[in-house]
Formats: C-alpha cells, sequence, structure tokens
C-alpha cells in the first residue's frame, strides 16, 4: 500500500512537470524561414563591411556579451577605446540594417 502511493505521487509529480515544461513548438512557415535567412544575410554583410577592429567588439559585445573591461583585455586596448569602438559598431549597424530594423536607411560616410 505504501509503495502505490509513492508511485502515485511520483506519477503525479512527473505529469505536473511534463505540463510545465511542454511548449507548443510550432514549425515555422517558408516566407518565416525565408526572412530569417535574408536577415542573417544582411547582418553578415554589414559586419562583413565593417573595419576589422569595430567588427570585432561588435561580436565580443553582441555575441559574446562580453564587458567593455573584458574586450579591452582581449584586443589589448583601453576600455575607452572598446565603448568608441562598440558605440561606432552599432551606429554603423544600425544605419546599415535600418530596413531590417524598421527605421529608413542612411549611407554612414567612410
Amino acid at each position: 500500500m505504501k509503495r502505490a502511493r509513492t508511485l502515485l505521487r511520483s506519477e503525479r509529480r512527473r505529469r505536473g512537470y511534463e505540463e510545465r515544461s511542454s511548449v507548443s513548438e510550432r514549425v515555422p512557415e517558408p516566407t518565416e524561414w525565408l526572412e530569417t535567412e535574408q536577415s542573417a544575410r544582411a547582418i553578415r554583410a554589414a559586419l562583413a563591411a565593417m573595419p576589422d577592429k569595430r567588427r570585432e567588439v561588435a561580436l565580443l559585445r553582441l555575441d559574446g556579451n562580453l564587458s567593455y573591461a573584458e574586450i579591452a583585455a582581449s584586443l589589448g586596448t583601453t576600455e575607452g577605446s572598446a565603448r568608441v569602438l562598440a558605440h561606432l559598431a552599432m551606429n554603423d549597424l544600425k544605419s546599415r540594417l535600418g530596413a531590417l530594423l524598421g527605421s529608413p536607411t542612411r549611407e554612414r560616410p567612410r
């Protein structure tokens, strides 16, 4: 009898975990896949067009989630320089990806 109650209790717990963790996975539509791929291509192109150091800082900040101090240490520069490069990189990305972000694009002077 005690064993049956234990099994029943564990089964209820298992079902509760399953119900809380079950996320309805929706399969994206083909147009969503296409939009995602086009966005990824635009982002890669915008990053590729940047000067090397600016691109590195952008990737370390956005993808690596590093602090400015960590970026500075990894690039052998100052924290202030890392901040400036990150600021320039974000402005560059915003201007190059304006259409993707929903704002008009404007070409940055070089």
